[in-house]
């Protein structure tokens, strides 16, 4: 598969009967103390794309990232001089991406599950020109619940 450089892990959704968990730890909170993870089962998103006027997309292909680090896209942080987010690309259009990538129905919903509860994935698609590409939206969904998000694609 062609990645262009970046980190591919379609694996990471969509499978049955995953756990995870997600924490931020500041080096204050962990010098001298025990940290304890406990990982929960996995969530699911239901995301419903439309465009500028609130017309579904339909047979759209998001990119789903899973966010490491945070910051901005690379476009974004070349134009303000600072570190970009570290990802790992999970679905969408890009390179030579095996057959069947989610894409919306026809009324703009896309359902992704076996996401880690309490991290931060990254919606993007392309850009105008095709080569620089436009974050649209970062979220997360909490343990025990589906998170139901709309997105405007311009």
């Amino acid at each position: 598969m062609q990645t262009f450089g970046q980190l591919w892990m379609a694996e990471l959704i969509n499978a049955k009967d995953k756990l995870g968990a997600s924490m931020k730890v500041l080096a204050k909170q962990a010098a001298g103390e025990s940290l304890v993870v406990r990982a929960v089962p996995c969530v699911s998103a239901k995301l419903r794309f439309v465009d500028a006027a609130g017309k579904p997309k339909a047979d759209f292909i998001p990119w789903l990232q899973l966010v490491v680090t945070p910051g901005p896209a690379l476009w974004k942080a070349i134009e303000e001089k600072t570190l970009a987010a570290e990802v790992v690309s999970l679905a969408g259009p890009y390179g030579d991406q095996p057959p069947g990538q989610p894409k919306t129905d026809a009324q703009g919903h896309v359902t992704y599950s076996g996401l880690i509860p309490g991290a931060t994935y990254r919606i993007k698609t392309y850009g105008n020109n095709m080569t620089q590409n436009v974050v649209l939206k970062d979220f997360s969904v909490e343990a025990g619940k589906t998170g139901e998000i709309e997105i405007v694609v311009k």
